[in-house]
């Protein structure tokens, strides 16, 4: 048998690791990033191997393609129902050919695994996988964009339904120690845009210090670049920050459909951004019932509990006095602050901020349904003091999807806005149970914005619903909207939804925003023009695609199975969800005559 010494890259038990390099790119245009990985594995070992590496990833994100080149082959993965990509995988595997395979965690929507079997010995291979991401606004109008890098382990419980006892979650995370992974990661990021970039500033300041910046014009484009690399410490997640110049001007992405397409691909797509303007004393409730749950278990210690407190320091400052409120902390078990929510009177509110300045994450797992059950499921909250709930955490849990559709089946009586709290931050929970909830999602990755940030988010809360809500256009034009449920609307806040457009031409055209709130009526166009708006990668596509899946898969946890419904569009889009998944086989290549090894590739750690 060989000597592992030999061998180039290893991990801290000495395990080789064929992965030597990830590189990075990605270019924000607008609203949208389109980003692509391509992964270097080199085996330097003398039997064939598996590698698997685990990676997190937006919840937002739609990937659309992956591919392997090895030997001179390029391997352009398909899209097919998760069992049957796996079947062919495991197959492949068994007939000693080359295979890879992309999936999404069984787990949660945000967490992937990359499979690459069957790799010869003394042999490389590159594996790229793209995807485009739909990118938040902060309170100052610059747009937010995470490469998350970091992944914590999730918390799981014994049933789904259970409040008590941990088991060890399905997929065992192998950890690089102090971000020190064994293998080179490179980071490109180019920023394009019609419009004057203001500024593109990384949320990090030892982030600032190791990157290489550009700006400048391309026509009539402006652009800027940055790069990571070298000895970059890779234990936090990258977050950057780009500000254009009149960013809450609303606008449309269009884009053209392929006439050589099947399915959501073949028709024009249109992504509208809103900004309403739905200022006026009636759109502003007189009291609220305000509940801040604070995740205090062992995943929160450190920057993120500090990040927290802050956070709910800041909300705590600005309550309107004719509200009452409570605190709520969590971890394997909960307690109340009061036993009763209180008005916020001065004495409450000094009581409160020392409680929330002597946190800590002393309190165990991360069991979130237990008091969110406890203070969404009575149905006699006060009637003028509609419920609003804001939960801060950073979503370690293997329960997501039973938290959201709990949520969700609560959301007449109950909004629910979230704090996505630091690095390895579950955007599958923290963006799900804000879009479950009808509220808004805030991600706390600085100290720097979170007064702006808690303002706006207590201004939202403080608003009444936007109801009978329509978008139209102009007549003969057909629309059909991803997902087919709009997004809550708040004032000044940005409203995304995508519509598939039939017999829209290339001419000029208006989409009108309508609905009421308190019974006012509202009113918003946007004007835009089919013409000139094809784009090879179809991001918007993507989005949409994305989007619907989302909303199946929500939906079905507490109506019906869509499982069918979900593998046609995902199919159709190239888009993978919860099942389907990306499988490729090199059938060309040399056949092994052993089995392979199993590798796991470290994922970076935590700070």
């Amino acid at each position: 048998m060989a000597n592992i010494n030999q061998y180039g890259l290893k991990t801290a038990d000495n395990t080789p690791v064929p992965l030597k390099k990830l590189e990075v790119q990605t270019e924000i245009q607008g609203f949208i990033s389109n980003t692509s990985y391509t992964l270097t594995y080199e085996n330097e070992e003398d039997k064939p191997v598996e590698a698997s590496f685990v990676f997190p990833m937006d919840d937002s994100s739609a990937i659309f393609h992956f591919e392997a080149e090895i030997d001179g082959r390029r391997i352009v993965a398909e899209c097919q129902d998760k069992d049957q990509a796996k079947q062919t995988y495991n197959d492949a595997m068994e007939a000693g050919k080359s295979a890879f395979l992309l999936a999404e965690s069984e787990q949660s929507r945000d967490i992937f695994k990359c499979d690459v079997g069957n790799l010869p010995p003394k042999t490389s291979a590159l594996v790229r996988l793209s995807y485009v991401t739909e990118l938040d606004i902060q309170a100052n109008g610059a747009v937010l964009y995470v490469l998350p890098v970091t992944i914590f382990q999730r918390y799981q419980l014994q049933r789904p339904e259970d409040t008590s006892g941990k088991v060890t979650a399905p997929e065992t995370l192998h950890r690089a120690q102090d971000g020190k992974i064994p293998y080179e990661m490179d980071f490109n990021l180019k920023v394009i845009s019609p419009r004057e970039i203001v500024s593109v500033e990384f949320v990090d300041e030892r982030d600032e210090k190791e990157a290489e910046s550009d700006k400048g014009n391309e026509g009539n484009w402006y652009f800027s670049k940055t790069r990571i690399a070298g000895n970059f410490q890779w234990d936090h997640d990258i977050s950057i920050k780009v500000l254009y110049i009149d960013p809450f001007e609303p606008h449309v992405v269009a884009e053209k459909g392929k006439a050589d397409a099947e399915g959501i691909l073949k028709h024009d797509m249109v992504m509208l951004n809103f900004f309403p303007n739905l200022e006026g004393e009636e759109t502003r409730f007189a009291t609220a019932e305000l509940l801040f749950v604070m995740d205090r278990s062992g995943s929160m210690q450190g920057v993120n509990m500090k990040h927290g407190r802050e956070a709910l320091l800041e909300c705590l400052k600005i309550i309107p006095k004719e509200c009452i409120f409570n605190i709520i902390s969590f971890g394997s078990s909960f307690q109340k602050l009061f036993d009763q929510s209180q008005i916020a009177s001065e004495e409450k509110l000094e009581l409160a901020k020392t409680e929330v300045e002597n946190m800590e994450a002393n309190m165990g797992g991360t069991e979130i349904l237990g008091p969110l059950k406890n203070i969404m499921e009575p149905q006699d909250s006060l009637k003028n003091y509609p419920r609003q709930v804001f939960l801060f955490t950073d979503g370690g849990v293997g329960n997501s999807e039973h938290v959201i559709s709990f949520i969700k089946e609560n959301a007449n009586t109950t909004r629910v806005f979230t704090f996505g709290i630091g690095d390895g931050v579950s955007t599958s929970l923290v963006k799900g149970a804000a879009h479950a909830g009808k509220g808004k999602c805030v991600m706390v990755k600085d100290t720097k914005d979170l007064a702006s940030q808690a303002a706006q988010t207590l201004r939202c809360a403080m608003q009444p619903n936007v109801d009978e809500v329509k978008i139209t256009f102009p007549q003969g034009i057909e629309a059909t909207f991803f997902p087919s449920t709009f997004p809550p609307i708040f004032n000044g806040e940005r409203m995304i939804t995508y519509a598939v457009l039939k017999n829209s031409g290339e001419g000029n055209m208006t989409a009108t925003l309508s609905g009421t709130i308190n019974k006012r009526s509202i009113v918003h166009s946007l004007d835009f023009s089919m013409e000139n708006c094809a784009a090879d990668l179809a991001p918007v596509h993507r989005l949409a695609a994305k989007a619907a899946i989302k909303q199946m898969e929500e939906d079905e946890t507490w109506q019906k199975p869509k499982k069918d419904e979900i593998i046609i569009m995902s199919t159709a889009a190239n888009v993978i969800s919860k099942y389907t998944a990306f499988v490729g086989v090199d059938h060309q290549g040399p056949t092994m005559q052993e089995s392979s090894e199993k590798r796991d590739v470290p994922v970076p750690g935590p700070r």
